[in-house]
């Protein structure tokens, strides 16, 4: 397979500004108008070296955080079945490296409960994700299951709870 340059890829997620929330239907917004990721850039720098494509999982770039010295980070979305994730990825500055990756926000539906989380992403890169969880048949919250995480993307490009 042919590499496909670094700067290509990122060209495919629009830079945000900060601060910035990750809704369930965002990535409509983001994406309105553009084809989900080609395959080749999503076995290149989307999927891990284990995963393999199933042919069913659909992936769209969504953005790009504000540029760095120290990395790039991109935020993409994974729709599978019954799961629909957004991703928050950190690569080298030349992309030959994934420095951290993590779900930051989306919708998991397990066992009749659906798990919604929402992300926000501040200006001094510090992530909220608020988790709620409902009975997929009457939707109705149970506030019991709320959560609250905090993550923080450290200068170095790792991405650690808080």
């Amino acid at each position: 397979m042919e590499k496909i340059d670094f700067q290509h890829f990122l060209e495919q997620f629009q830079e945000v500004e900060l601060p910035f929330t990750l809704r369930t239907k965002t990535y409509e917004e983001l994406s309105a108008g553009r084809d989900p990721l080609h395959i080749a850039l999503v076995e290149q720098y989307v999927m891990d070296e284990d995963e393999e494509d199933d042919g069913m999982t659909e992936y769209i770039a969504c953005c790009r955080l504000p540029k760095h010295d120290n990395y790039e980070a991109i935020i993409y979305w994974r729709a599978g079945l019954l799961t629909y994730e957004y991703i928050l990825k950190i690569y080298t500055k030349d992309g030959v490296g994934v420095i951290d990756s993590q779900v930051i926000a989306g919708t998991v539906v397990k066992d009749e409960v659906m798990v919604e989380s929402i992300a926000t992403i501040q200006d001094d890169r510090i992530i909220y994700i608020a988790i709620g969880a409902s009975d997929v048949h009457t939707l109705d919250f149970d506030t019991s299951k709320n959560k609250v995480r905090h993550l923080e993307i450290f200068e170095d490009g790792t991405i650690v709870e808080s």
